[in-house]
This record gives structure tokens, C-alpha cells and sequence, in this order.
């Protein structure tokens, strides 16, 4: 269980270490919205399944652009 503070330290070693463009998705400027977001019963701490959540969601491989076929 991580309170924001410690959320957010651990959100910026992530983006550290990760491939640049799998967090294109997280913009730091975001962290507080997203933070209250993914603390789904608002308790003020992210627990293991609100941080996988918000990782799954905002560190991913970006998607493939199909070409459209004429």
C-alpha cells in the first residue's frame, strides 16, 4: 500500500528504467488526478491492485497504427 507521496516516488523511478515509449501514456503533470482516480475506495493509499491498475493502464506498449486497406 503506497500513500501519494510514495506513490509518485515509485511512478518516477518506473519512468526511469521503462522503454520511453511504453510511459507515453503518463504524464507526470496528470499524477494527482490520476492518483484520485485509480484510489478506488478514496482511502488516500494506492493498494496492490489500484498500482497495477494504474500501471497497466498508463505504462504500455504504444499501439500500432493500422494501415487502412483501399
Amino acid at each position: 500500500m503506497l500513500d501519494k507521496t510514495e506513490a509518485r516516488n515509485f511512478i518516477e523511478e518506473l519512468q526511469k528504467i521503462v522503454n520511453p515509449e511504453m510511459s507515453g501514456n503518463y504524464k507526470p503533470e496528470n499524477f494527482d488526478k490520476l492518483f484520485t482516480q485509480y484510489d478506488d475506495d478514496k482511502n488516500g493509499y494506492l493498494e496492490k491492485k489500484e498500482m497495477c491498475v494504474f500501471i497497466k493502464k498508463n505504462f504500455r506498449k504504444p499501439e500500432t497504427v493500422q494501415a487502412a486497406w483501399i
